[in-house]
């Protein structure tokens, strides 16, 4: 219940304000499978 609401406030209000179109959803999965793949600390 309460990981639904979290991730309910997050997609409606960080996604949608961060994301504006293709080209930022690229950018956004690009930097996330690099630190999956380099295993780094988002703030290193």
């Amino acid at each position: 219940m309460v990981v639904g609401t979290l991730s309910a406030a997050l997609y409606s209000h960080v996604f949608t304000s961060a994301i504006g179109d293709l080209r930022d959803f690229t950018l956004a999965l690009a930097c996330f499978v690099l630190l999956m793949a380099w295993k780094a600390r988002p703030g290193a």
